[in-house]
């Protein structure tokens, strides 16, 4: 994983798809829906020469369903065409991260503009 350059790191609950009840009865079957524009502005940062590391929770040891997760979210990711680097439990050394408790905007558009405009 890159330690430098343009990195982003991207929250998948909560910022690429809608939240889920974060139990472990609910958790391991389920992904949120897509929210609008994520895929799309994913895809144009991959575009743009950014390296994007997905950040999860549900990556987290603690879960002891790290493999079941792990596949769950990059079956997620294939089937919407996102592109990614690396997927990880805890946050890296990024330029920015977009997250539902951090840079985050319900409109991916508005996400995009910020991040280039932060990353000149």
């Amino acid at each position: 994983m890159p330690k430098t350059g343009k990195v982003l790191c991207i929250d998948f609950d909560g910022t690429i798809v809608t939240h889920t009840a974060m139990n472990k009865e609910v958790l391991p079957h389920y992904v949120g829906s897509l929210k609008p524009k994520a895929a799309e502005t994913i895809r144009k940062f991959k575009e743009d020469g950014f390296t994007i590391i997905i950040q999860s929770g549900r990556l987290h040891p603690n879960w002891n369903q790290v493999e079941e997760q792990t596949k769950l979210i990059k079956t997620f990711l294939k089937k919407n065409k996102i592109p990614y680097d690396g997927l990880i439990s805890k946050h890296p050394t990024a330029a920015i991260f977009i997250d539902d408790k951090s840079l985050f905007h319900e409109d991916w558009k508005v996400i995009y503009k910020e991040v280039k405009k932060r990353c000149r």
